[in-house]
């Protein structure tokens, strides 16, 4: 398995289950990055940000998320997206989207050669003490497209179904956000802000 998989599978784990989340909001209405009209586990998502690094998209219903992940802090009563995107060579070795395209989610990835465009994603809601408890999902199917992949920063949409099983279908478009890539690459446990 590539560095780039093994990466968004650490930072999908991470965010979903070890780290902490944000407060809800209304997605999109203020023209803001994310439009999610769907709901997940009988809850509407109310997406108010998307960040992004290295093949990981970070969607919350916190605003500021940026500046929130980048002090190692995750707020509360929160609901989460996050999807982990990778380009899949001929001999299985992966690596961050090189450009727009088509990532598929793929409950088996590797058993057949590549090339191809993977996605994992995870949705979880958070508490006001930043446990996730039985709110987590996974998604089983569906599709990522970027439209834009440039630098660690990407929009785009998704069209995904989770083991609940609901659909959750948007549109992102996330900054690239180097707190969160320092978060992936293990900047210790982050703290659950109130």
């Amino acid at each position: 398995m590539g560095d780039s998989i093994r990466i968004g599978l650490v930072v999908v784990a991470a965010l979903a289950i070890g780290c902490h989340a944000p407060e809800v909001g209304t997605a999109g209405d203020d023209g803001g990055p994310v439009s999610v009209p769907g709901a997940v586990g009988g809850s509407s998502f109310a997406a108010k940000d998307a960040i992004s690094t290295d093949g990981s998209i970070f969607i919350s219903s916190a605003g500021g998320l940026c500046g929130i992940v980048s002090n190692n802090q995750e707020p509360a009563n929160s609901q989460d997206l996050v999807i982990s995107v990778s380009d899949v060579d001929a001999n299985s070795n992966t690596s961050s989207p090189s450009g727009p395209g088509s990532y598929v989610v793929n409950q088996h990835p590797f058993e057949s050669p590549g090339p191809y465009h993977l996605a994992f994603a995870t949705y979880v809601t958070r508490d006001g003490n930043c446990s996730v408890g039985t709110h987590h999902y996974v998604a089983v199917y569906g599709t990522v497209t970027l439209t834009r992949a440039v630098g660690g920063s990407y929009a785009g949409s998704y069209d995904l179904t989770f083991n609940n099983p609901h659909d959750l279908v948007g549109t992102f478009d996330a900054a690239a956000c180097s707190g969160l890539a320092t978060m992936h690459q293990g900047g210790g446990s982050p703290t659950c802000s109130h």
